[in-house]
């Protein structure tokens, strides 16, 4: 009986091949790279804070639940946390003022070897926000009021307010102690707005009210915010700067922009307040901050960046509806 060659050859010949894909592998007998799955991180939300930490931070990314370390300029996360491959959270810990690399670590990546990520940068600020009030008046004339419970001695006051009535028309600030509130700049829209300010406040509960002079009118709106950590001198605020919308627009996204403030050095923040015609959704731009307000017609957030007139300081989203006129004014706090 005759035995095919062929078919004696073939049970050698496939040994011979498994036994090569086992020595030098798949990849490279047939040519194939492997799939290795790189982290990422590509953003800090937000990206500046207090020097006493405690600022919530997301890092997003890719791959990130491989993460198991954070630190802010070499400092451990008060704590943090794997949310899913594009997310993870942690808490800054206390550092002097500046900026700081961010790392996030892993000791279990893909690769299976220990990696830090690409570095971001955080910021630490000396001044904070510690609270917002704010009150509208849609069918009464000034004089308006509002009250901010709990004041820390040594703080700053900002307040700003926007009112109807004629260019003539004008407001000074007061608080119910007898403090007048130094006037950081004015800007006329289809109404009239103003901002203020008040360092090393006396603490406890103040009440600080706008008091209008030359036909100022309804409506009018008044949001206070406190911060801690400014200069308690007459040059606490500086570098004011304003952009209105025209009377009249086309609904839809609207992006608010056109202000210019640059902190003279690190440490010092940029505030902005926007003040809507009416109640909208108005939506803090990026790299703001936002804070709450109770009303509906005020945005107050900050930065700790410098602020370019291209650079978008908030949104509206009025599609569907009537277009919204807006006005920004803009300050920066001096640490």
């Amino acid at each position: 009986m005759t035995i095919d060659a062929f078919v004696l050859l073939t049970p050698i010949l496939l040994l011979a091949v498994v036994a090569l894909l086992g020595f030098v592998g798949c990849n490279q007998v047939f040519g194939i790279n492997p799939v290795i799955l790189e982290i990422e991180t590509s953003n800090i939300v937000p990206s500046f804070g207090p020097g006493v930490g405690g600022t919530q931070v997301q890092i997003f990314g890719s791959n990130l639940s491989h993460a198991d370390g954070l630190t802010f300029g070499g400092i451990p996360a008060q704590s943090l946390s794997s949310i899913n491959d594009r997310e993870f959270d942690g808490v800054t810990p206390s550092s002097p003022p500046g900026t700081v690399v961010v790392s996030v670590t892993s000791s279990n990546p893909p690769d299976g070897n220990d990696i830090t990520f690409a570095p971001l940068y955080f910021t630490y600020v000396a001044i904070s926000f510690v609270q917002a009030q704010s009150t509208e008046q849609p069918g009464n004339n000034p004089p308006v009021s509002v009250t901010v419970n709990n004041t820390t001695a040594g703080n700053l006051l900002v307040a700003a307010v926007s009112y109807g009535g004629p260019a003539t028309g004008s407001v000074t600030v007061s608080d119910n102690l007898g403090n007048a509130f130094t006037l950081a700049g004015n800007a006329p829209w289809v109404r009239q707005s103003r901002i203020f300010y008040l360092p090393n406040i006396p603490g406890g509960n103040v009440t600080i009210t706008a008091t209008g002079a030359g036909g100022a009118a309804a409506p009018c709106t008044m949001c206070v915010s406190e911060y801690s950590g400014a200069d308690p001198s007459a040059a606490a605020v500086y570098g004011f700067s304003t952009k209105a919308s025209p009377s009249t627009g086309t609904p839809g996204i609207e992006t608010m922009q056109g202000v210019a403030v640059t902190p003279a050095q690190s440490g010092d923040i940029v505030y902005a307040v926007v003040f809507a015609a009416r109640s909208t959704s108005l939506m803090g731009g990026p790299g703001f901050t936002p804070h709450a307000s109770p009303a509906t017609t005020v945005l107050v957030e900050d930065t700790a960046s410098a602020v370019a007139a291209a650079q978008p300081v908030a949104t509206d989203d009025t599609t569907g509806g009537a277009f919204v006129p807006w006005v920004i004014l803009a300050v920066a706090i001096k640490a």
